[in-house]
């Protein structure tokens, strides 16, 4: 396992060196047991850790397979998702809305939840589900009352009853100049140029959950971007040169 002095040198911010603080001790500490976290870590720190700890055995888990963000256990001995603190609550209305992930998460924030003690949030035609900390149930439970302008109940759910959506995405099929960061998210969010380098340097763009601040950054396969306001894609392909020297992209854009 990476050095500690060596492992919080490699992040900027407090904040962040105060979280992988905690991990390192975590791991550190679970050599007897699993020793799982009560907090969720969002998708690109959970590709951190895997990289950071991969001799510590970490084991992700979000309430499902493929949850993007995840709470994460350190241990010598397999286990499954029973050690996890990781709850659901169903919210529902009686009426079809129109809801967004945006929403829901908005009206958690404005409960002064703590953005660490849930998980994915995932939005149907009725309903939302909410993965949260165990120990933030009955809470939710009590203060959810509406969503937007849509009053709601809620119920906590058992994980194996949650119904996964299926993500929809759009296929995208352009040519860039460059693999530069502008080039390849102007043409994936059908922008002029110069709005797509204002949307970075204003800080609205994340590459695999980080913050975008190079214009000429080249982007690779499989890299996620998001832009606030836009939603997120994914940079499925890179082809060949066209007949002008255009480099062929195929990009997924989630809907």
């Amino acid at each position: 396992m990476i050095e500690k002095k060596n492992l919080l040198q490699q992040v900027a911010c407090d904040e962040d060196k105060i979280l992988l603080s905690r991990l390192y001790d975590l791991a550190r500490g679970a050599r007897g047991g699993w020793k799982p976290s009560v907090f969720f870590l969002d998708p690109g720190k959970c590709r951190k850790i895997r990289l950071w700890f991969g001799d510590c055995e970490p084991v992700l888990w979000g309430g499902y397979q493929g949850a993007e963000r995840c709470m994460v256990s350190f241990g010598e001995e397999a286990a499954d998702g029973t050690w996890f603190p990781v709850s659901a609550v169903e919210v529902t209305s009686s009426v079809a809305w129109e809801v967004s992930h945006r929403d829901v998460l908005g009206a958690l924030m404005n409960l002064g939840i703590d953005r660490s003690k849930t998980g994915d949030i995932l939005v149907t035609e009725h309903s939302a589900t909410v993965f949260c900390e165990s120990a933030l149930v009955d809470f939710l439970l009590q203060e959810i009352k509406t969503i937007g302008r849509y009053s709601v109940k809620t119920r906590e759910i058992a994980i194996d009853q949650v119904k996964i959506p299926e993500k929809k995405f759009r296929e995208v099929t352009d040519t860039v100049a460059s693999l530069r960061a502008d080039c390849v998210i102007a043409a994936i969010y059908s922008l002029p140029r110069g709005k797509a380098q204002e949307a970075i340097r204003s800080g609205r763009v994340t590459v695999n959950w980080e913050e975008l601040t190079s214009l000429s950054a080249e982007l690779c396969t499989g890299d996620v971007i998001s832009l606030r306001g836009l939603g997120r894609a994914e940079l499925d392909e890179i082809g060949g040169l066209s007949r002008k020297g255009r480099t062929y992209i195929k990009a997924k854009r989630l809907l």
